[in-house]
């Protein structure tokens, strides 16, 4: 998954992250859609298998770390250790 859409985030290493505010079924077999809460931010497509060993339910977060290693966080791990990057 490119990350050039996603909001950037900053803890102790960097990532891009996206609040999910909706998870569908694809069109494609064994697909889902996640529905970003961020406007501007497309859908993101991942194998259904992602969804169920990460538990991910709506309100969770997207994590794309430094690596392209995509996980998913639920908003208290992920707003407690994580606040948007910010560039001056």
């Amino acid at each position: 998954m490119p990350t050039a859409n996603l909001p950037q985030y900053r803890s102790h290493k960097t990532v891009h992250a996206v609040k999910i505010k909706e998870i569908k079924k694809a069109d494609v077999r064994n697909r889902c859609l996640l529905v970003p809460d961020a406007p501007g931010v497309p859908n993101i497509e991942v194998d259904n298998i992602f969804v169920r060993m990460k538990n991910m339910v709506a309100g969770w977060y997207y994590v794309v770390d430094e690596k392209g290693y995509a996980s998913a966080m639920s908003p208290e791990a992920f707003e407690g250790d994580y606040s948007l990057a910010t560039y001056s």
